[in-house]
């Protein structure tokens, strides 16, 4: 599970509400999934997927050229 955060850690590290890392997953933006454990569920989104996301959000603070998903 060390390449996988759940919402709350994500939200964390992006200075996000939960409701918008949701969002983010359901648009796309991030991948992420829906994990039944024996007692409750969690979304659980990819690590590398965050960090992709990080590198195109400072790319657009910064005027760089966008990243592509697969950079």
């Amino acid at each position: 599970m060390e390449n996988e955060l759940t919402v709350v850690e994500v939200a964390k590290r992006l200075k996000l509400s939960k409701p918008t890392i949701r969002r983010l997953i359901n648009n796309g933006d991030l991948r992420g999934y829906k994990k039944n454990f024996s007692t409750n569920s969690a979304f659980l989104v990819d690590l590398a997927s965050v960090e992709a996301f990080e590198r195109r959000r400072l790319a657009s603070m910064t005027g760089d050229r966008p990243l592509t998903a697969s950079e």
